[in-house]
């Protein structure tokens, strides 16, 4: 059994993990602060190929799922070398999105977000992963190719309730 990224140490993730690792993480450290996204994430976002834009829809997608679940994310401070349970979540919907498996993705929000606010993260999120595939910042399959899918077994732990799952269903990738 692969290892949930959270169990990993951030030197062990790819580029394409880090830059979502640390744009999440200075993104909710801005909203914290008060401060605006644009200048903070303007010369990260152009060297990955990605517009400001992109961040804005990465904003957003964290704006609506911290209101809609009614709690603080959990994202770690920028220096911190541990993984957040919600960043890993973040990483796990952007891949499902990258390999085109919104019902996938739809199904982990529905755990522990409202179908409305769930169709709005997935709307800012999916932005977000075409823009990465254009730019050729892949997630990995390896860490995410767990059974029970951890992020579904995270909103279950979250909602006190135990997932069921069918032996031979294949949930992360068709």
């Amino acid at each position: 059994m692969s290892p949930s990224v959270s169990s990993r140490r951030l030197c062990a993730l790819n580029t394409s993990e880090l830059f979502i690792l640390c744009s999440i993480r200075l993104i909710m450290q801005a909203r914290r602060a008060g401060d605006a996204i644009e200048p903070l994430c303007r010369e990260g976002f152009d060297a990955a190929h990605l517009t400001i834009a992109h961040a804005l829809h990465l904003s957003a997608a964290l704006c609506i799922m911290e209101t809609a679940s009614g709690r603080s994310l959990d994202v770690h401070n920028i220096r911190c070398s541990e993984i957040g349970e919600d960043e890993e979540l973040v990483l796990q919907i952007l891949l499902l999105l990258q390999h085109e498996n919104e019902f996938g993705a739809r199904r982990v929000l529905w755990r522990m977000l409202p179908p409305a606010a769930s169709r709005a993260v997935l709307s800012h999120l999916d932005e977000v992963a075409i823009g990465m595939v254009r730019a050729g910042l892949h997630l990995p399959q390896m860490p995410y190719a767990l059974q029970p899918c951890p992020a579904e077994a995270l909103a279950a732990r979250r909602l006190g309730i135990t997932p069921e799952r069918e032996p031979v269903e294949s949930f992360w990738l068709n």
